[in-house]
């Protein structure tokens, strides 16, 4: 894969040394909205999208997100119950990682 980037993609970190992760301006949007319009309260959601090679190295593209509700604690790890993830999975969309905020 080349490195040109659409330019409704942002990158926003790396995973490790050579692993980018980008996500695309409207999920950006969606979370900012989200979050903005229940400030002050916990919020979780699905990261949506792939995974390609960009230069030898895994680069991960979030590409949509949906803010989940079932939750599980193991610990101090909280993630989606199976419940909450299977309508998405059924979907056919790859759940790249879940955001808290």
């Amino acid at each position: 894969m080349n490195n040109e980037v659409s330019s409704n993609i942002k990158q926003i970190g790396s995973i490790a040394k050579g692993q980018k992760i980008y996500i695309e301006d409207y999920v950006i949007t969606f979370l900012k909205y989200v979050t903005e319009k229940n400030e002050g309260k916990n919020l979780m959601f699905m990261l949506f999208g792939n995974v390609k090679k960009e230069d030898g190295e895994d680069a991960l593209y979030i590409s949509g997100a949906v803010e989940g509700e079932n939750t599980v604690k193991y610990g101090a790890i909280e993630v989606f119950s199976e419940d909450e993830k299977k309508p998405q999975k059924e979907k056919g969309h790859s759940i790249l990682m879940t955001l808290k905020l």
